[in-house]
């Protein structure tokens, strides 16, 4: 495939349930094909790879790399959802790379090191559409890959600091610091910043009866502050055949406090009692983590490398309150090893094979004592639980012709999950499928079909609190991995001059051992001919729920993106993007076997960006606005739904001195103060006996940041 050049000179690749609503969606896509087939032009080249060159960027006030794409059109979905976030680094991964490599780090990962890089060390940034071979990920649609300067010499020094703003809550200041430069072949960044965030907030939670009287009213004002402090640096080697090796490190240390006061008012026949009570929580944490990368080049292409990583997050947290007080140690590690083998084997076959070990350990120290009816209660759990991972992965990528590539991987999975009283054996198959078909020069259609595993959370292994109902949450040590088909069609179109992106996804996930809550209350009597349990509102049963997998759901996604320039308008340097989905989703609830959302899924998502650059006056200004609707969940005593809520921010930005750029940004300009109503049920759900239901106001105040930010 070709590469589409933006402002620059061509440069290569540094590497060789609901059917019908899809159905009729396919055709959409493929009817808006044929109407925009007549407006081609035949000189338009194959845009599989669209460049763009440093002269892109010369009239935009940008300093670093990180800022340097969200300038460019289709880029914002890469930007706010890059990489999996899981154990291990597997298949998929981040969707940003780095001279086509992937950065062996997650604390300090992509985006951290995007944000050391400045402007002048990048030649170009690549945007990769569809399938491309020789990759090191897989590609979800868009890859984006930032190209560093071979020449670059000099070094540099970035610095930023800058001050939030809260009514109530004060100034939050912070400091960043980084260099890098490059000696010969080796590159080296190193940054430090130290930063305190406080924050307020204030919640108004109504109580009422099911006939709509007032039992009682809180009112709760609650400070946060969160200090922390950490360095981090980057190091690479790389030979003129290639060979290169990167390492990554950083060290964090942070603590945090929150202090509650609650104003309370009861109300009891005609008469009303106040009360306050407080609670305090304080949290200290450190962690570190090392990792990094070898390569290396032969002669026939054929190309080795070796990722690793190792990490550990250590928390200690204290509760108190006048009524419980609570301690929590919680110590996280990872350890992986990667190795990997890709090579052309003829003209259009592209293969590559990797493995990985990981092994992951989870524990927690949990003490909690109350007082209820009178009574101190004291409750301990002291929990350890570990994973040994191995993967197999083999990759094909054919290319039929310019226009047609399939790519076809297989993903084999052995863990053991568990501590010395219990241990668990899962093995799994991860097949994927991608055809990236492109319909014209700028018009493309991808098709992937892909089994995938959800690995499973070791807090969900573990007991909490509930503070709100004094109850113990326990967890259970039987878990399995949610499994789910996806299935999806893209249809991706760029605009002619680069005016912009539009895209349309249908998205279908059928989920089997589906991950939710079950009823792990123990019951006296069942009558055997119905299975229904008969004493399910007795006053005399504890009702417990836990994890679980098992049941089906499915996932439907309708999803249209957008990102449109400006210029036709007058507006020169001004970019609008958009995107709306609508997700429809099923399960079976296992509390009242009826069918409903999936927990914490909202049925509509949208939002809008518009920036505008004015390069002659080096100013840049934008907003955003968004909207997440009706979500919440249903447990076996309790259920929650908040309403729809709306975000919205703004920013102005301008060169004051030369490299020194100073920011004003607002957030919650317009205030959005959504419900959120919870019901609390005396006895199992299935009952219908409300004890009441709790209506809670949120307020938000407007957040105010002001940075300097430059470079030496």
């Amino acid at each position: 495939m070709n590469n589409l050049l933006i402002d620059s000179q061509p440069r290569s690749l540094p590497y060789t349930s609901n059917k019908l609503t899809m159905l009729a969606l396919t055709v959409t896509m493929l009817l808006f094909h044929a109407n925009a087939l007549a407006d081609e032009s035949n000189n338009q080249t194959n845009q599989a790879v669209v460049v763009y060159g440093d002269s892109y960027f010369k009239d935009f006030s940008v300093l670093t790399a990180d800022e340097m794409i969200r300038l460019i059109p289709g880029t914002n979905g890469v930007m706010s959802n890059n990489g999996g976030g899981g154990r291990g680094f597997g298949a998929g991964g981040q969707q940003i790379l780095i001279d086509g490599k992937r950065v062996s780090g997650k604390s300090n990962g992509v985006m951290q090191t995007l944000s050391r890089i400045t402007t002048a060390q990048v030649a170009h940034i690549e945007l990769i559409r569809g399938g491309v071979s020789g990759l090191e990920v897989q590609s979800k649609g868009l890859l984006v890959n930032v190209v560093l300067r071979k020449d670059r010499s000099n070094s540099s020094t970035m610095w930023r600091v800058d001050t939030g703003y809260a009514s109530a809550a004060g100034l939050s200041p912070n400091m960043k610091i980084s260099h890098n430069g490059k000696s010969n072949a080796l590159s080296y960044m190193v940054e430090a910043q130290v930063k305190r965030d406080n924050n307020a907030s204030a919640w108004t939670n109504d109580y009422q009866s099911t006939q709509g009287k007032r039992l009682e009213t809180r009112n709760n004002n609650t400070d946060d502050r969160r200090d922390s402090a950490s360095i981090a640096t980057n190091l690479s080697y790389e030979r003129e055949n290639g060979d290169s090796w990167r390492l990554n490190a950083l060290y964090l240390l942070g603590d945090s406090e929150r202090s509650r006061y609650t104003g309370q008012n009861v109300y009891l026949n005609g008469q009303v009692t106040r009360s306050s009570f407080t609670r305090l929580s304080q949290d200290e944490n450190y962690d570190w983590e090392f990792g990094g990368d070898y390569a290396l080049t032969f002669s026939s292409d054929a190309k080795v490398k070796i990722m690793f990583i190792t990490n550990q997050k250590h928390q200690d947290d204290v509760r108190h309150s006048d009524t419980s007080d609570s301690t929590k140690s919680v110590i996280r590690q990872e350890k992986i090893i990667r190795s990997s083998w890709a090579n052309q084997l003829l003209q259009k076959h592209d293969i590559e094979f990797a493995a990985e070990v990981a092994l992951n350990s989870y524990s927690s120290d949990f003490n909690l004592s109350y007082q209820s009816d009178g009574v101190l209660e004291y409750f301990d759990e002291q929990f350890f639980i570990d994973e040994k991972r191995a993967e197999l992965f083999a990759s094909h990528s054919y290319t039929f012709d310019n226009a047609v590539v399939l790519q076809s991987s297989l993903t084999a999975e052995a863990s053991q999950i568990g501590n010395a009283g219990a241990k668990r054996d899962y093995s799994f198959l991860k097949p994927r499928v991608n055809l990236t078909i492109d319909l014209s020069p700028r018009e493309q259609l991808r098709l992937t079909v892909e089994r995938k595993v959800s690995q499973l959370g070791f807090h969900r292994f573990t007991s909490g609190f509930d503070v709100e109902n004094s109850e113990v949450r326990k967890g259970n040590l039987n878990l399995t991995p949610q499994h789910s088909w996806d299935y999806s069609i893209v249809y991706d179109k760029r605009l002619l001059d680069d005016a912009g992106t539009v895209e349309f996804e249908v998205r279908y996930q059928d989920i089997s051992d589906h991950s939710r809550k079950m009823d792990s209350t123990i019951y006296q009597t069942v009558n055997s001919e119905t299975g229904l349990k008969l004493d399910i509102a007795s006053d005399d049963l504890v009702y417990l729920s836990s994890p679980t997998n098992d049941g089906k759901a499915s996932v439907l996604d309708l999803i249209v993106r957008s990102s449109l320039r400006l210029d036709g308008l007058g507006l020169q340097g001004a970019v609008l993007s958009g995107d709306y989905r609508w997700r429809d989703s099923d399960m079976l609830d296992p509390f009242t076997a009826k069918h409903r959302q999936l927990d914490w899924n909202a049925q509509n998502q949208w939002g809008v960006k518009f920036r505008h650059n004015i390069s002659d006056s080096s100013i840049s200004y934008g907003m955003d606005y968004s909207y997440s609707g009706v979500k919440g969940y249903t447990n076996i005593r309790d259920t929650f739904e908040k309403e729809g809520e709306y975000s919205n921010s703004a920013f102005i930005a301008m060169n004051i001195f030369g490299d020194i750029k100073m920011t004003l940004r607002v957030d919650s300009i317009v205030e959005s103060r959504p419900k959120n109503i919870y019901t609390r049920y005396n006895s199992h759900i299935q009952s219908n006996d409300v004890e009441y239901l709790r209506i809670g106001i949120r307020e938000r105040n407007a957040y105010f940041s002001l940075s300097l930010q430059g470079r030496i």
